[in-house]
């Protein structure tokens, strides 16, 4: 008998001292935290409210430290556009910027490939939950190639080595863009784009000196962050 009351006398102890001692303590680590993609790729469209023309443009780029609440970003950007008026009358002043000091008038038919390629800074802050304000500026340079035929066939600009230039180009930008979640975004917003003066020579070897060049995009694209 006293060796049976001893016995379960001594079961708490055991039982309380057992687990601590039979089995090592289990402790729960939260996973850690997956910070955000700094790489993105991106793709655009949008329309030239001057030229009256589609542009479309493709980037890639990268997230660099932050500036306080806002993400700071570096892309590289390269856009299309091919104006054309499609043999209409043309008003050469608006829709290249032509001064009636260049003489050209009448039914034309011309066509210009107009790819600006530019690296850019981005400045990007969270308005609200997956809503975010961007802005930012680039430069680089504008690779102009045109193609045209006017009522004078000496006055033609084709392929002939003169048609093409390189010139200094700058935009300026804003907009809002929508986080669907860490990986993919849609944003949408406007650019200013300026573009440096430049000239074309026609077969004739007639100079067509194209100033004060300059529009508006508006425009919607896509952001995959990787």
């Amino acid at each position: 008998m006293k060796k049976t009351l001893a016995t379960v006398l001594s079961l708490p102890s055991i039982a309380f001292a057992g687990p601590s001692e039979m089995a090592p303590q289990q402790i729960h680590v939260s996973p850690t935290l997956h910070d955000e993609p700094d790489w993105f790729i991106g793709a655009s469209g949008g329309f030239l409210l001057d030229a009256e023309d589609e542009f479309y443009s493709l980037q890639i780029g990268k997230r660099i430290d932050n500036l306080g609440d806002w993400k700071q970003s570096l892309f590289l950007d390269i856009g299309y556009s091919e104006l054309k008026n499609d043999g209409d009358e043309l008003n050469l002043e608006e829709s290249f910027n032509l001064t009636s000091d260049d003489s050209f008038t009448g039914d034309a038919d011309i066509e210009a490939d107009f790819i600006p390629i530019t690296l850019n800074y981005m400045l990007e802050r969270e308005l609200t939950t997956n809503l975010n304000f961007y802005m930012g500026v680039g430069a680089g340079v504008a690779i102009i190639d045109a193609d045209g035929d006017f009522d004078d066939p000496a006055n033609s600009i084709d392929d002939s080595g003169n048609d093409s230039k390189s010139t200094f180009f700058a935009q300026a930008f804003l907009g809002l863009s929508y986080d669907f979640n860490p990986n993919l975004s849609l944003y949408g917003g406007a650019r200013y784009m300026y573009i440096d003066d430049y000239s074309l020579t026609t077969n004739s070897g007639s100079k067509i000196e194209v100033d004060d060049n300059d529009d508006v995009l508006v425009e919607m694209g896509i952001r995959v962050r990787f």
